[in-house]
């Protein structure tokens, strides 16, 4: 039998936390009026400025703490809420497992994710001075 349907298979829903710290690169945008994070300029979301800085911080260090542990492996002290990696963890998992559904809103008054409107987007790249 022939189609001209689109079939989808085997997918998940996840939550835009989990592309952002789980995913490609991130970058903040300006589009018009509006402020966005997007995945390797890709997936965008609409986010105030603060919290897409916020959440490209969080990542790095996550990123900074995947490095380290591949590179000098050791358990993550757990009983040390101080420690660095600790604490990136736990800021981590509180942020995606408390963040509310993205399907669950259908309001857009700014304190959920919703997908930003793909368009023309100016780029900000000051963290690029890592010469990774």
């Amino acid at each position: 039998m022939r189609t001209s349907s689109i079939f989808l298979y085997d997918c998940t829903e996840v939550s835009p936390f989990s592309l952002l710290f789980f995913g490609g690169d991130i970058t903040i945008q300006k589009d018009e009026d509006q402020e966005t994070i997007a995945v390797d300029r890709w997936i965008v979301f609409r986010s105030p400025a603060r919290t897409a800085h916020l959440v490209k911080s969080l990542k790095k260090e996550l990123d900074s703490l995947l490095q380290e542990k591949i590179s000098n492996p050791a358990p993550v002290d757990w009983n040390n809420r101080q420690s660095k990696d600790c604490a990136v963890i736990t800021a981590i998992i509180d942020l995606i497992t408390t963040q509310e559904r993205p399907a669950a809103s259908s309001k857009d008054d700014g304190t959920t994710w919703t997908s930003a409107v793909r368009g023309k987007h100016v780029y900000f790249n000051e963290d690029d001075d890592d010469d990774d």
